[in-house]
């Protein structure tokens, strides 16, 4: 969701379209469902291989292991 500058965020990602389509990279963008953050993916878009991802799978592992806890936590107190 893009609230703030949602003009000149749309500039952006319309630029950074422009310029990948002349690439052999891609992006993915998808939303863990735990966690409900966004994860970026950078593709290459002949092998689909995965080349980066934002965040992390270790930093996404150490979300979900908060989110757990913070339920534990929670109907601990409940």
């Amino acid at each position: 969701m893009v609230t703030a500058g949602e003009p000149e965020a749309s500039a952006a990602i319309g630029e950074l379209v422009d310029a990948l389509r002349t690439t052999s990279i891609g992006l993915r963008f998808e939303i863990d469902e735990t966690t409900h953050r966004i994860i970026t993916k950078v593709v290459d878009k002949g092998t689909g291989e995965l080349i980066r991802q934002m965040p992390t799978e270790a930093v996404l592992r150490i979300a979900h292991a908060i989110d757990k806890l913070q339920g534990l936590f929670v109907s601990q107190a409940a």
